[in-house]
């Protein structure tokens, strides 16, 4: 037996009152060694090509068989099949009194619909991954909170959510031109079990790769707003080509208010997250609107110890959506609070191009401004927040809407309106007068005309740009501006926006 699997062994039968230190040491424990992951042959009828979506949506966890369906926890677990597009298994164990134990694979956990497999399956064949549900929306009601699934993705829900957007343990080498990307995975995950009728549950994941590995800790405690505390370790085996991603979100962003809708699409919008929102270091805001041109684009945001960030989905309105099967309207907005400085880095936002709402287009991450060498050990702690923003409130005067399209009066000019509003920015708040526009774009574009209205109610203000399109315009420019008050102190967030000049 090899040192690394009685390393494994040894973790999942130990006995110390908290197992994350063990993971940690297994995560380093597989850093140094130099073989590479074994890899598992799924039966046949399991894999790829072979089992097809609607197939394997007929393989359902049976909740009979759910943990802790017979206690008055306010948590179940249940699992995920392997087939399809989920390859790789993943091994589960079981956290009780500081006793850990194998969770191992059954049939007799799920039901296959009409499917007939002749193929005998091992009792380790392990999982997909794993389900946590709770009471979120209604008290005896057991509903989806969290999904942990493919690679290191994982979602979480707050009361009233649908899911939408994913967050990652790890990017690496992600949307990057000309450069394959690494997806590092979750290949086993350790469930404390929790108390009863406690609102927290905490879990752990390794996560390996060909260039890394890592133990994470999710502490989680569902709400309106559903946070997790995240703790990672990583140890690096070899050092990425372009980037390393930490917090990773991945999200879709196909047409919205600012945007061309499809000529044949009966919705006004489609997308799970709407902009970037990033909390400065003095305490201000920046919100930068989602796009979607025909040519990828990467924008990078350079920042020492972050404050926040996150994607948000600002726009709460069916009526903007119409759209019965996907509610759009209900997906959590995901923002990440560092615990700890991290230092000098970037955050980076990648925008691809689709054509279809089913691909996940957008990619955000912070990437710190040395990559990480073999051999380096990194360390983050952060929080998720997944919300609706009903009790948790992070900037309060905001930017709620930005359109941009060609003006009908004066060809070869685009106008682009910016509405603002919030509880600082009432009409009681400007004696009389509006606020200011404060330009911070670099290079500067000058605006033909300038107008703020106030619209019919009094929080309302809107800012209207109207831009020469010409061979003297810069092919590609970010426009920024914030509004001020009478004594000149910013009153709203920075709007921050990507200006790309159509070719002559």
């Amino acid at each position: 037996m090899r040192y690394i699997e009685i390393f494994t062994l040894l973790l999942a039968t130990n006995t110390s009152a908290s197992v994350h230190p063990d993971v940690v040491a297994l995560a380093k424990a597989l850093s140094e060694n130099t073989g590479k992951e074994a890899q598992v042959e799924l039966p046949k009828i399991l894999q790829r090509n072979v089992l097809n979506y609607d197939q394997y949506r007929q393989i359902r966890f049976l909740r009979e068989h759910a943990l802790w369906t017979q206690s008055q926890k306010q948590f179940q677990a249940e699992f995920f099949h392997l087939g399809y597009l989920f390859q790789d298994p993943v091994q589960i164990h079981l956290v009780k009194s500081g006793k850990v134990s194998s969770h191992s694979f059954s049939r007799n956990y799920f039901q296959y619909g009409d499917l007939k497999f002749d193929d005998e399956f091992p009792n380790d064949l392990g999982f997909a991954g794993l389900r946590l549900i709770h009471p979120l929306n209604r008290v005896g009601i057991w509903d989806d909170l969290a999904v942990f699934q493919g690679a290191s993705y994982f979602r979480f829900l707050g009361k009233n959510h649908s899911y939408g957007l994913s967050a990652r343990g790890l990017a690496i080498d992600s949307a990057e031109p000309g450069v394959s990307e690494e997806f590092p995975r979750f290949s086993q995950f350790w469930l404390e079990e929790p108390e009863d009728k406690s609102n927290d549950i905490t879990l752990h994941a390794l996560l390996e790769s060909t260039s890394v590995t890592g133990a994470y800790t999710f502490k989680i405690r569902p709400g309106e707003t559903t946070r997790v505390d995240v703790d990672c370790r990583l140890f690096v085996k070899k050092s990425p080509a372009s980037s390393f991603g930490i917090a990773p979100l991945t999200s879709m962003f196909w047409f919205g208010e600012n945007t061309s809708s499809p000529p044949d699409d009966f919705r006004q919008e489609v997308h799970d997250s709407d902009g970037l929102l990033i909390k400065e270091n003095d305490d201000r805001w920046t919100w930068r609107p989602l796009v979607h041109q025909k040519d990828s684009s990467i924008s990078k945001f350079p920042r020492t110890n972050p404050k926040g960030f996150g994607l948000l989905q600002r726009d709460r309105n069916p009526d903007h959506y119409q759209d019965l099967a996907n509610p759009y309207h209900r997906t959590p907005s995901l923002f990440i609070e560092p615990l700890h400085d991290w230092g000098e880095g970037e955050i980076r936002l990648s925008e691809l191009s689709t054509n279809k709402e089913t691909f996940d287009n957008i990619v955000l991450f912070w990437c710190p401004k040395s990559l990480p060498k073999a051999g380096d050990e990194l360390s983050f702690q952060y929080r998720l927040y997944w919300t609706h923003e009903t009790d948790l409130k992070l900037s309060q005067n905001q930017v709620i809407a930005t359109r941009s399209g060609e003006d009908a009066f004066a060809p070869g000019h685009r106008l682009i309106t910016i509405d603002f509003a919030g509880p600082d920015l009432g009409r009681k708040h400007f004696s009389g007068t509006s606020p200011k526009v404060v330009f911070q774009s670099e290079p500067k574009i000058k605006a033909a005309h300038i107008g703020i209205v106030p619209a019919a109610h009094a929080d309302f203000w809107r800012v209207t740009l109207k831009l020469p399109l010409n061979k003297e315009s810069p092919p590609m420019s970010q426009l920024r501006l914030h509004l001020t008050n009478d004594a000149n102190q910013p009153i709203s967030e920075t709007w921050n926006y990507p200006l790309k000049i159509p070719s002559p």
